[in-house]
């Protein structure tokens, strides 16, 4: 137990870096480096137990469900078009993706699903964890896609549309 509050504290610390830099997800990346880098450099944080990752799974998906109001669901109407088109295009490029990750990397094949699919990195981490996929590919890949996005769309939207 009381290595899981070391592992606690120190997310607790790096969130809140992470915050200071007003950086977008600057909580989440800076927990989640903070772990990285205590863990690559002494490799003796324990695991966290099944039961905290549901926990935790849940307390997140309470506060996604605490997004939505009666305007999301009056909004479907006029968005039911992009809301079909936006995932099915998505599938097909991370098939493709996984394909190119199969083929021309070598990757097998549950792996490079998992590690190209446009879903969170939580999710798609649980989801390894239960089938035979490299879940250090997996969680590197998705580390990169998410911080890759969230440091290069706030440029892309400001050069784009707002300049």
């Amino acid at each position: 137990m009381k290595r899981w509050v070391i592992t606690s504290m120190l997310a607790l610390i790096g969130g809140w870096l992470g915050f200071m830099t007003s950086f977008p997800l600057g909580p989440l990346l800076g927990s989640l480096l903070m772990i990285a880098i205590v863990q690559i450099k002494t490799n003796k944080l324990p695991p966290l137990p099944k039961k905290a990752k549901r926990i935790i799974q849940m307390l997140l998906g309470g506060s996604i469900g605490l997004t939505f109001s009666q305007e999301t669901f009056s909004i479907l109407s006029t968005v039911w078009l992009p809301a079909l088109l936006l995932p099915l295009l998505q599938i097909s490029g991370a098939l493709l993706l996984a394909l190119f990750l199969k083929k021309v990397l070598k990757f097998d094949t549950l792996t490079a699903v998992c590690s190209s699919a446009p879903a969170g990195m939580t999710e798609m981490i649980v989801l390894a964890e239960k089938y035979p996929v490299s879940v250090p590919t997996v969680v590197t890949l998705h580390l990169f896609r998410l911080m890759l996005i969230v440091s290069v769309m706030p440029f892309l939207i400001y050069y784009l549309f707002i300049r």
